[in-house]
């Protein structure tokens, strides 16, 4: 079931594959609203969906790098938020981000760096605090099926969330 809101990957009927955030529904014409994700959600059309075949809603898939399993008081962890979406962004902790944001355009393809931050070396094994501390500051703005780490943010809710993250304390 397609639903609005969510990122979805896509095939045509001529095998041509694309990445659409769903923004509205028209249920007289039943056409979607869609933004096209791989121009940065800037393009937006009312498409017919019914001959596209929906590969997998783009919010629920995260790959994870086989580096950030592996959490030693000597690795360097980073704490970043990137943008999935057009207003959806993903908050997490990861000790290779370079290889998080490869994994990432696997299923997001516009997928973009916003910003990040690094943890301490000697507060690495707390990762999960610092990354909670960012989800609690905009919890309200969680995706219902993205997971915990998936939030639909505004332009200024987002630069609250970076300014936070920055000014945060590792103590």
């Amino acid at each position: 079931m397609i639903e609005t809101g969510h990122n979805y990957k896509m095939i045509d009927s001529n095998g041509k594959q694309y990445a659409y955030e769903i923004v509205n529904y028209d249920p007289q014409n039943g056409t979607y609203g869609v933004a096209d994700l791989q121009n940065g959600g800037r393009r937006y059309a009312q498409k017919n969906l019914r001959n596209f075949t929906v590969l997998k809603s783009l919010r629920k898939c995260s790959v994870p790098s086989k580096k950030a399993t592996v959490n030693t008081s000597s690795s360097t962890t980073q704490l970043y938020i990137v943008q999935t979406g057009s207003g959806t962004y993903k908050i997490g902790c990861t000790d290779d981000l370079e290889a998080r944001m490869r994994a990432g355009k696997t299923w997001c393809a516009n997928m973009r760096q916003v910003t990040s931050r690094t943890i301490p070396k000697h507060k690495t094994q707390s990762w999960r605090r610092y990354e909670s501390k960012v989800h609690k500051r905009v919890a309200k703005y969680r995706c219902a099926n993205g997971g915990n780490e998936i939030f639909k943010l505004n332009m200024s809710d987002l630069k609250d969330a970076v300014k936070y993250m920055h000014n945060m304390r590792f103590d």
